[in-house]
């Protein structure tokens, strides 16, 4: 997954935007969470959470980020890795 995730960083990164004026271009950037299923996930609603967890730790770390998360079941929670 995290592979993928570069990939798709890569190719939103060369897209180039642009402004209503000349000189007014700007670069696209994706933060993305991505949560991996462990053996005690029970329900894709714990799988969801920590992606979104994952999502709201990349976005909060700056642009252009990837966070990887390992699902766990709600009374577990999740572990986010960088």
């Amino acid at each position: 997954a995290r592979i993928v995730a570069g990939k798709i960083q890569a190719a939103v990164s060369k897209i180039e935007v642009l402004g209503q004026r000349p000189g007014h271009e700007f670069k696209l950037t994706v933060s993305q969470g991505i949560a991996v299923a462990g053996p005690a996930v029970r329900s894709y609603v714990d799988l969801m959470r920590a992606a979104e967890q994952a999502l709201a730790e990349a976005r909060a770390s700056g642009y252009d980020e990837v966070r990887v998360a390992q699902a766990q079941s709600d009374a577990e929670g999740y572990t986010a890795a960088a």
